[in-house]
């Protein structure tokens, strides 16, 4: 959970949008997702390692390359903890300035009705739940 808390607010820090898939797709759903979205990169569970397996042939990425593992490690795939020590400079602020109303994220459906459903959320958005959130706590 701790490398999931760390990937999610580091996109949001520099600006890169990202989309979360349902758990558990079919294969028409994730061949749907994969359009939609255009990945370029998945961060997974071991669980879901096959789903990213599938994800990254039908977006035309090598697993080794675009492929990182949340909370271990498999063959032929890095870690989100390889990623992170590969980073050259620690110390660089590689998070920028973004417009409130810039893409955050996708959050898709389950597709039980048909093609899963994207929905977008702007910065602002994230920034709003997030205070609601805190401020509840």
């Amino acid at each position: 959970m701790q490398d999931y808390i760390a990937l999610v607010h580091s996109l949001l820090a520099a600006g890169i949008p990202f989309a979360l898939f349902p758990a558990s797709p079919t294969p028409y759903e994730l061949k749907h997702l994969v359009k939609v979205s255009k990945v370029k990169k998945v961060f997974t569970s071991l669980r879901n390692l096959e789903s990213a397996r599938i994800i990254a042939k039908e977006a035309g990425f090598p697993e080794s390359d675009g492929i990182f593992i949340l909370e271990g490690k498999a063959e032929g795939n890095r870690s989100f903890d390889d990623l992170v020590r590969s980073v050259k400079e620690p110390a660089k602020d590689y998070a920028k300035p973004v417009s409130k109303d810039a893409l955050a994220y996708l959050l898709f459906s389950s597709g039980t009705t048909g093609p899963p459903k994207g929905e977008a959320f702007a910065e602002h958005t994230y920034i709003i739940l997030s205070v609601l959130i805190i401020s509840n706590c």
